[in-house]
This record gives structure tokens, sequence and C-alpha cells, in this order.
């Protein structure tokens, strides 16, 4: 709906008329499909182990070829932090495949409405708003508004519409040639601001399973797959404030061994995207990881905390594709930060710091 309010200001009363009934027709006709949620709530199912692509409307080079979508410029002599429109990879294949993905993180809520960062895979580095038809670039985290963005929904179908939550403005590609930069503009109803968000189906790593069921996972350190995240004091019993760090493997060693659950079924199959996200409990324990402070700070560690009851939104988590496949990120659904040893070795705590392209920041998950 904020887009069709966005529309309709400034038009001329004598064709306020029949645009109302045109406007009204059509809400009408895709009621089904969108059924007009909060602009920001319209529910990825898939937030965890799953990247996305942003195609536009313009067709790419070539007969039969996609439409061209949004990716940083990863040529060798660019500064790396150009957004651009270009012709679409095939994913996975090479650096130009990644830079072409994009994690979809919730950073809360807004005034009501749920809000994202929107971080580049290869990169690691956030969407960035500028002021009217400055050209957008992907930064490191600032904490700032300009990186967070509500998704609207589009009226004639699946498009959808990035608006930055610092400026209300709307994420704008004018070019359609390969290496056009995007800038940022007020709504214009027209299809440069239109993006199509595909859904590039990496698989989690995780199922999360309801209560009568358990997946026994070990978190390994993926530059170093030998350490793994225990318990620091090595209690396999129900133990509050455990602060959990990074161990050497001990068979048979349940402080170690971790148990992702969720109250619904599967996890990552959420329509609230920021309020759900996996929990994991210490095997055979009502006890899951948590920050240190709840909240999620940077700098803070994790520890063991008592189950809360929903929302409990402080004990979950995502875990989301890095630029290595096969290796994730694990995100706290609070905070939107994830966590990074201080040092590649035994007995290093676990902090909350922004997401980046460090290698340090990727884990892998395995059976026991």
């Amino acid at each position: 709906m904020h887009v069709i309010t966005q529309f309709m200001k400034g038009c001329p009363m004598k064709t306020l008329k029949p645009l109302v009934l045109i406007l009204i027709a059509s809400f009408l006709q895709f009621a089904s499909f969108a059924q007009y949620q909060q602009p920001g709530d319209f529910g990825f199912h898939r937030v965890n182990g799953n990247s996305f692509v942003f195609r536009t409307s313009y067709p790419g080079a070539g007969s039969g070829n996609p439409n061209r979508v949004i990716e940083i410029d990863s040529a060798i002599f660019a500064d790396n932090e150009k957004v651009q429109v270009y012709d679409a990879y095939s994913q996975n294949g090479s650096i130009s495949g990644k830079v072409q993905e994009w994690l979809f993180i919730p950073s809360g809520r807004i005034d009501g409405q749920m809000s994202y960062y929107v971080i580049n895979r290869w990169y690691g580095t956030y969407l960035q708003a500028s002021a009217i038809n400055g050209q957008v670039k992907a930064k490191v985290f600032n904490g700032q508004l300009n990186q967070k963005w509500f998704i609207d929904n589009g009226i004639f179908g699946s498009e959808r519409y990035l608006r930055s939550a610092s400026s209300g403005l709307y994420l704008t590609f004018p070019g359609s040639a390969n290496g056009s930069p995007l800038t940022m503009q007020g709504f214009n109803f027209s299809i440069s601001q239109r993006i199509f968000v595909v859904e590039f189906l990496g698989g989690s790593p995780l199922w999360a399973y309801n209560w009568n069921y358990s997946q026994p996972t070990l978190i390994r350190l993926a530059d170093n797959n030998s350490l793994v995240l225990g318990d620091a004091g090595m209690s396999s019993s129900s133990v509050q404030n455990q602060v959990v760090v990074l161990q050497n493997r001990v068979p048979g060693a349940n402080y170690q061994v971790w148990e992702p659950y969720t109250e619904s079924f599967p996890g990552f199959l959420s329509q609230a995207p920021g309020e759900d996200g996996i929990r994991f409990f210490k095997r055979y324990t009502g006890y899951t990881i948590a920050p240190w402070n709840n909240n999620g700070a940077q700098g803070f560690g994790i520890t063991t905390r008592l189950y809360e009851p929903d929302p409990g939104t402080y004990q979950r988590w995502y875990t989301v594709p890095s630029r290595v496949d096969g290796q994730y990120i694990l995100v706290h659904a609070q905070s939107g930060l994830t966590i990074q040893p201080q040092y590649n070795g035994v007995g290093a705590l676990l902090v909350f710091v922004p997401i980046s392209s460090a290698s340090s920041q990727r884990w892998i998950f395995t059976g026991i």
C-alpha cells in the first residue's frame, strides 16, 4: 500500500478518480498474491541456508539470457564498492557469480515494520543508501539507518521495492547497460525501481527439528575444523552461564554437542523473519547458546542460558551461506551480528562482530 500512496502524491484532481478506480481494481485482482502485509514483512520462507539474487526488468545481452541483476563491481581495478546492473552469471561458478548473491538479515522493526540488512555474499559488505541521486555503494558495517532497508510489495505481481530506512528513498537503477550504477530516488512507479527477488537454493546446513526429535551437531571452525564450540566448564549437565569457547574435539563429550530446535517444523519455513530462527541446546540439557548480555552487543561473548519461551529472540540464530560453499555464518537473530573467535586456537572466546568476508566467521556443521 505504501507504493500506491507515493504514486498518488501530486496527481491532478481531474485524474485522481479514474486512477483510484484503476488502483482498486488492481488491488482486488492481486489481493490473493500479497494481501498487503506491512511493508517489509513479505515473509521469506528460507532465511536459513540460502542467498538471493535481485533480478531487474532489463533484458540481458543475447537472446534467451535472463534479465540483468544487481551486483558489486568485481573488476580487478575496481574499489569493490560500486553497486551496478550487470548480466547474470552462472551462480556459484566463480567470483562473479557470488558477487550477484545477497543475504537478507533482519535488523529489527522500525515503526512496526521489519527492516533488513542487505549483505553481499562474496564481499560481506552492506548495501548502503546514498543521498538522493547519489551513487549507492556497498560498505563495511556502520550500524546506521542508511544500511537498513524495507522491502515493499509490488502491486502487479512478484516485484519488490527496496526502500531506505534512513530517507524513505527507493533503490533505483536508471541505466540498463552493463555497469550502470545504482542511485536513490523518490518513488516513480517505473521499472527502474522494480526488482524480482530470486531465491538461490543453497540448502540449509541444519534441519531444525521440533521437540520430538533432535540432530546432535558439532559446530566446527572452518579455518581449523578440529576446533569446535564447547562449554568452557566442560559440564554435560544443566548449568547456566557457562562460557562457550573453542575446544579440541573430545570424542563422547556432550558439552561440545549442540541440538538445533525450533517451535515450528521445520525452522527455516518461518513466516516471520527476525522473530524465529534456530535455538542451539547443549545436548541433554535445557540450556541454549545466547549472548552474555542478551542483546548481542559488539565485543560481547556467548554463554549458555536457560531456555526462555517465545519469543526468546536473543536465543535464536540463523545459518546463512558464506562465500565458500558448505561453510556458513551464524547470525544472531536479535542483533544481526555474527560470532568470531578472538584467535584461532583452543580456549578462544567467541565475540559478536559485524558480518564480513573473514574466514574466521565461517562454520561447518557435522554430525557426531
